[in-house]
């Protein structure tokens, strides 16, 4: 099946605009309706919120032009999607797919924190040293590129079915806006917890390093990369 360029490159950026301010409206309702503590309470920069905005369009642009990219390969039949599929392979394809989210962003992170990468890209995304619902695609458009690969990366090493790849920007970008809404559900819980991950991000937004894996922790555990709660600094 060969797929529309333009068909597709408006989808996509329709379909990530709907997520980006859907998400933000949702972070903002947690944080008005559900029980748990603010994480940083340092006010935000001046018109930090309307930069996030800024440059998560630019990133959702992005997104759109990897999509294509994707798309290209897929009709010259470099990848492969697979267009049927079965239920009970759908769930296991969707647990495969978080967690080669979980492998590509760590990767990923670990990389733009090198000195070069941070200094000329990642930078962008640390000036919200608060993080808010909208810091969730404020990156450099070199960034947004870089991450936005997951799904093209995920292709090369296996033909995932077109509804199980669908999942994938839904369900990071419900852990996106969790991890930067500074909004802790579950403050009770150790650094370790799974339910830990929005404290664990913020904290690497407010030192600048570690923390580098999304949900799961156990990559920060095992490469030594975690934020101990005591070496936690507000800079």
């Amino acid at each position: 099946m060969e797929m529309n360029y333009a068909f597709v490159f408006v989808l996509t950026v329709a379909g990530f605009l709907v997520l980006y301010f859907g998400g933000a409206w949702m972070g903002h309702r947690l944080t008005q309706l559900a029980k748990g503590k603010v994480i940083d309470s340092r006010p935000l920069k001046i018109k930090q919120q309307k930069r996030e905005i800024v440059f998560s369009l630019i990133s959702i642009v992005m997104f759109g032009l990897i999509t294509l990219f994707t798309v290209y390969l897929i009709n010259h039949g470099i990848l492969h999607v697979t267009w049927t599929f079965n239920w009970w392979k759908l769930p296991i394809e969707i647990i495969a797919l978080f967690l080669w989210n979980e492998i590509h962003f760590y990767l990923c992170h670990r990389l733009l924190h090198t000195k070069w990468l941070y200094k000329h890209v990642h930078y962008l995304h640390h000036q919200s040293v608060t993080p808010t619902s909208y810091s969730t695609y404020s990156f450099h458009f070199a960034e947004a590129l870089l991450l936005g690969s997951v799904m093209t990366t995920a292709l090369i090493l296996y033909s995932f079915s077109f509804l199980s790849l669908l999942t994938l920007p839904l369900m990071s970008m419900i852990l996106n806006v969790l991890g930067h809404y500074n909004f802790d559900l579950f403050p009770e819980r150790t650094m370790r917890s799974l339910l830990s991950f929005t404290r664990r991000h913020s904290y690497h937004h407010s030192k600048n390093t570690g923390n580098y894996g999304f949900f799961l922790p156990y990559f920060d555990l095992l490469f030594s990369t975690h934020i101990q709660e005591k070496e936690r600094k507000l800079s």
